[in-house]
């Protein structure tokens, strides 16, 4: 009798979870209660802000649950600055999108334009007269495999060489133009980069 008894409870039991269920849904989907109201973006400094949130098209008013976080970061990832993008719900009313830019290393020339490349010889941004004082440029396409190998070179060279500029015509052919007039080629980028510390103190072009 007492097994009959607690089995009646199930019921009630189902009836309770597929009640609170609805009502969850109602409160997310059909009221105001969690609704988009703002766009918050953070880690952004070259890439301004209202560029973000245009390209992230979040609708103001529709439900928070139902922002398409992947969407968001797929289409904001697509800026050249952008390294990696994250895409969380604030909850009640906010949409969180925090971004890490790529961080400059130095300047590509190519066909005639500047761009400020990172450490892996991607694309970073397009690039001012203000951003190429001060940096070294390598002449070559951003995005190739000869550009990653000449900011591997460049990572790797002695700080007391005063480089000039370098050239990647290829990928096993990096040339640093140093301080008065003297021409260093490199070819592999990851092997030369080691041999060049371990030489450094026994090398004097500067």
């Amino acid at each position: 009798m007492a097994r009959t008894e607690r089995g009646s409870h199930w019921p009630w039991l189902l009836w309770a979870l597929a009640v609170g269920g609805a009502a969850l849904w109602w409160a997310l989907y059909q009221t105001t209660w969690f609704t988009v109201a703002n766009v918050r973006v953070a880690g952004n400094s070259r890439l301004a802000t209202q560029a973000i949130i245009e390209r992230a098209a979040v609708i103001a008013g529709s439900p928070l649950a139902s922002v398409d976080t992947a969407t968001i970061q797929a289409a904001v990832a697509q800026f050249p600055q952008v390294e990696s993008v994250r895409v969380e719900r604030g909850w009640p009313h906010t949409v969180v999108i925090t971004v890490q830019e790529r961080q400059p290393v130095a300047v590509a020339r190519s066909a005639g334009r500047y761009t400020l490349v990172d450490a892996t010889g991607t694309a970073a941004a397009p690039s001012s007269d203000s951003a190429v004082a001060g940096r070294v440029v390598i002449d070559g396409k951003p995005g190739s495999a000869a550009m990653a190998a000449a900011v591997t070179v460049l990572a790797g060279l002695p700080k007391e060489w005063k480089v000039t500029g370098l050239s990647a015509p290829t990928q096993d052919s990096v040339e640093v133009r140093l301080a008065g007039g003297v021409t260093v080629v490199f070819g592999s980028g990851a092997e030369d980069r080691k041999s060049t510390r371990l030489n450094s103190s026994h090398t004097d072009i500067s």
